[in-house]
Protein backbone atom coordinates (compact mmCIF):
# COMPACT_ATOMS: atom_id res chain seq x y z
CA UNK A 1 0.00 0.00 0.00
CA UNK A 2 3.10 2.25 -0.04
CA UNK A 3 2.56 3.52 3.52
CA UNK A 4 5.56 5.09 5.21
CA UNK A 5 6.95 3.38 8.28
CA UNK A 6 6.42 5.29 11.54
CA UNK A 7 9.42 7.24 12.77
CA UNK A 8 8.45 6.95 16.44
CA UNK A 9 7.25 4.04 18.52
CA UNK A 10 3.54 3.79 19.32
CA UNK A 11 4.00 5.02 22.91
CA UNK A 12 5.92 8.10 21.75
CA UNK A 13 3.21 8.91 19.19
CA UNK A 14 0.55 8.49 21.88
CA UNK A 15 2.35 10.85 24.28
CA UNK A 16 2.75 13.44 21.51
CA UNK A 17 -1.00 13.35 20.90
CA UNK A 18 -1.67 13.75 24.62
CA UNK A 19 0.67 16.75 24.80
CA UNK A 20 -1.36 18.54 22.11
CA UNK A 21 -4.62 18.29 24.07
CA UNK A 22 -5.89 21.08 26.31
CA UNK A 23 -5.18 20.51 30.01
CA UNK A 24 -7.92 19.27 32.35
CA UNK A 25 -8.32 22.65 34.01
CA UNK A 26 -11.05 25.29 33.83
CA UNK A 27 -10.05 28.91 33.32
CA UNK A 28 -12.10 32.00 34.14
CA UNK A 29 -12.69 34.03 30.98
CA UNK A 30 -15.20 36.50 29.64
CA UNK A 31 -17.51 36.09 26.68
CA UNK A 32 -16.19 37.95 23.63
CA UNK A 33 -19.65 39.34 22.88
CA UNK A 34 -21.54 40.06 26.12
CA UNK A 35 -18.59 40.15 28.58
CA UNK A 36 -20.25 37.58 30.89
CA UNK A 37 -17.91 35.58 33.13
CA UNK A 38 -17.62 31.94 31.97
CA UNK A 39 -15.42 28.95 32.69
CA UNK A 40 -13.64 27.28 29.78
CA UNK A 41 -10.87 24.80 29.10
CA UNK A 42 -9.09 27.34 26.87
CA UNK A 43 -6.44 29.32 28.75
CA UNK A 44 -6.46 33.14 28.53
CA UNK A 45 -3.27 33.24 26.44
CA UNK A 46 -4.88 31.22 23.60
CA UNK A 47 -6.07 33.15 20.52
CA UNK A 48 -9.53 31.53 20.18
CA UNK A 49 -12.65 33.67 20.46
CA UNK A 50 -14.73 32.39 23.38
CA UNK A 51 -18.53 32.87 23.57
CA UNK A 52 -20.95 31.98 26.33
CA UNK A 53 -23.61 29.42 25.46
CA UNK A 54 -26.36 31.91 24.63
CA UNK A 55 -24.11 34.08 22.42
CA UNK A 56 -22.81 30.99 20.66
CA UNK A 57 -26.35 29.77 19.94
CA UNK A 58 -27.26 33.21 18.57
CA UNK A 59 -24.21 33.16 16.25
CA UNK A 60 -24.94 29.65 14.95
CA UNK A 61 -28.68 30.07 14.45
Amino acid sequence: MNLALPRLCSNCRHYQRLAQRTPFKLWDRTCAKCEKEIKTSYSPNRPEIIYCESCYNNEVA
